[in-house]
């Protein structure tokens, strides 16, 4: 989805909420995403209070972000990017490459290539099989299906895009989502099935099923009656913006997730954050939940306190728990765009 990997961390609360400081039920630490989903979950239950805290603005209403074609002018503009770059690549000469990660609400939702893929079922049972109870891919797919709304292509696009293989009942047609086979293409779309089908590697079935191989074009988050991109911001939160046990404040920079010890244990029991120059905080009752994206969850969790502690020392931030996996081993992979 989008950004392919991201970080959700659930903390639960033992300790009462510090005088002054504003008092919610959850806290949501990054409005992209994965954040808004959260946000619109727990907040269905109207005794729930939820705060969420978003670095970037709302753009939901701009063009940039709405149009599917001019996406490409969000890129390296700090108004909706964050302008990550990587270090020098080793396997690719030594260049350095944009990261592209969107600092707004609805997070790289708002940013990326409006690509509606799943990952192969055998890559999410994997995630399971490392120890994480309720991440295999029969646990999870009644989740990929509440998400969407897919619109299913017409028999004129299905001959001329070779998407003989969707299968109706591998996706879902209630979800926030809305995605759809772009009606409008250059003739580049329907050569890429037809020449993968030349090389023997035609799509065996509908990807959305997770065990499909070969080629194939993909459907995108595009809602086709509006002509607009559909992602966590104006399908997710839209619709529920004005309920009163939902908070979201933009502009909000998340300094520290607030940990106290308890029992010998760390418990986040709140977050610090600076919006426009000004310091806040605000504490929770049930749990903070860091969503803010595979970069700075990671860096949050570090500046908390939390992370190895020879690189935390270094810095000068109190240990609150020494675990030197955090801010390591991030992959991605390249991708080649063809045009």
């Amino acid at each position: 989805m989008f950004a392919k990997s991201f970080a959700v961390w659930y903390m639960s609360l033992g300790a009462a909420a510090a005088a002054g400081a504003s008092l919610y039920d959850y806290i949501v630490v990054g409005g992209g995403t994965a954040g808004l989903t959260i946000a619109r979950r727990l907040s269905d239950d109207p005794k729930v209070s939820v705060l969420v805290l978003e670095a970037g603005d709302d753009h939901s209403e701009d063009p940039n972000v709405l149009v599917p074609g001019l996406f490409p002018a969000m890129y390296g503009d700090p108004k909706y990017d964050w302008d990550y770059k990587t270090i020098p690549q080793t396997a690719a000469n030594d260049r350095v490459f944009a990261h592209i990660r969107g600092k707004q609400l609805g997070g790289s939702s708002a940013v990326n290539f409006m690509f509606w893929t799943h990952a192969a079922q055998q890559d999410i049972d994997n995630w399971g099989e490392l120890g994480n109870k309720g991440w295999s891919w029969k646990e999870l797919a009644p989740y990929y299906e509440r998400s969407e709304t897919f619109m299913p292509p017409s028999q004129q696009l299905i001959r001329d895009l070779r998407l003989e293989f969707v299968d109706p009942k591998a996706h879902g047609y209630k979800g926030p989502i809305v995605n759809a086979f772009p009606d409008l293409h250059s003739p580049l779309l329907p050569a890429w099935p037809r020449t993968y089908e030349t090389l023997g590697l035609g799509v065996n079935g509908d990807p959305r099923s997770g065990l499909a191989l070969g080629g194939f074009v993909n459907p995108l988050s595009i809602d086709p009656s509006r002509r607009e991109r559909s992602y966590a911001a104006n399908a997710y939160l839209g619709p529920i913006r004005k309920r009163t046990n939902l908070k979201v404040i933009t502009g909000a920079f998340v300094d520290r997730i607030l940990v106290d010890k308890i029992r010998s244990t760390a418990v986040a029991t709140g977050v610090q954050w600076t919006k426009d120059g000004a310091k806040d905080t605000a504490d929770a009752r049930s749990e903070v939940i860091l969503s803010a994206g595979s970069i700075a969850s990671p860096q949050i969790l570090e500046l908390s306190g939390i992370g190895g502690r020879r690189l935390l020392q270094k810095h000068g931030i109190e240990v609150k728990v020494d675990n030197a996996n955090v801010g390591q081993n991030l992959q991605d992979h390249l991708y080649v765009p063809l045009g």
